[in-house]
């Protein structure tokens, strides 16, 4: 996986959405909708700061997809099916964030955590074994951006 995002005037093209992610299937791995063969459901989760007001923290929309309190619907899945989660990170030097999933853990390659973390302009790739019934909460575990919004919440049916 990785980010695609404007060079022309990255700060107000990418505030406007200009940027998402390229998320590419090894050869021979893919189902015919290029998709993994080896991944039942796939996630892309983006922790960004959009800024709406011109730096103005009131205008800071700490969010993960765009989405901002819990607003951020979809992330289902069924207990058993090994699911990959894509995260990137964009922003400045105050964006830093540390997706947190409550209840399961995630690997990244050799690594088993619940917690990754994510530079600016940096993605990260992490599978899950949706084993643990439950709705659960995923965040930043930045405190003042959980504050600010940057949570929602995934189920595991």
């Amino acid at each position: 996986m990785w980010w695609y995002h404007s060079h022309v005037n990255e700060p107000q093209e990418t505030n406007l959405g200009l940027l998402g992610p390229i998320v590419i299937t090894r050869r021979g791995m893919a189902r015919p909708d290029g998709s993994p063969r080896d991944v039942d459901r796939e996630f892309v989760t983006a922790f960004f700061i959009f800024d709406e007001l011109n730096g103005e923290e009131s205008g800071l929309m700490h969010s993960i997809n765009g989405y901002i309190f819990g607003n951020l619907r979809g992330l289902e899945m069924n207990s058993g099916e090994k699911v990959r989660w894509s995260l990137l990170g964009m922003g400045n030097e105050v964006d830093l964030h540390s997706p947190h999933w409550h209840g399961k853990t995630v690997q990244v390659g050799l690594h088993r955590t619940d917690v990754v973390e994510l530079l600016p302009g940096s993605m990260v790739t992490a599978d899950m074994r949706a084993d643990n019934p439950g709705t659960w909460m995923i965040h930043c575990h930045v405190a003042d951006h959980i504050e600010a919004g940057m949570l929602t919440t995934y189920t595991i049916h």
